[in-house]
């Protein structure tokens, strides 16, 4: 888990400092340019979150046989945090696309506490096959 969140968080470190490389390799005008630079920016600072949660969520604690708790887990995040939020930012406050892509990404970090309660608890640790002595 801890290479994952690091190899996330150096790659996370890349994006952010050569996105202004990376946007004007395509030909877009430059306020497109400007906003996908913006996207990357909210992208990367989001990533190690999410890998935190793939691996945490979507490997560790899914193998230990807890699936109906990481469906809950993420069936809140979804439905709870996530729509509302990318609803309430882009309809009810207009902000940009990539405040709206940010702020619905904060999804993430409600997963991830939740997941970290499960993964503390060690309830997730179940034994799936009976050992032969």
């Amino acid at each position: 888990m801890w290479y994952g969140i690091a190899g996330s968080l150096i790659l996370s470190v890349l994006l952010i400092r050569l996105r202004w490389v990376y946007v004007p390799l395509y030909k877009v005008e430059p306020g497109v340019r400007n906003t996908a630079a913006k996207l990357l920016l909210a992208f990367a600072v989001m990533a190690p979150v999410k890998v935190a949660n793939m691996i945490l969520g979507g490997g560790v604690v899914r193998s230990g046989g807890k699936t109906a708790s990481i469906m809950v887990i993420d069936i809140v995040g979804t439905w709870l945090i996530g729509v509302p939020l990318g609803l309430t930012t882009a309809f009810l406050f207009q902000l940009p696309i990539e405040w709206v892509y940010f702020t619905l990404s904060q999804e993430e970090l409600i997963r991830l506490g939740m997941t970290l309660i499960v993964f503390k608890r060690k309830g997730w640790m179940n034994r799936l096959s009976a050992s032969e002595s």
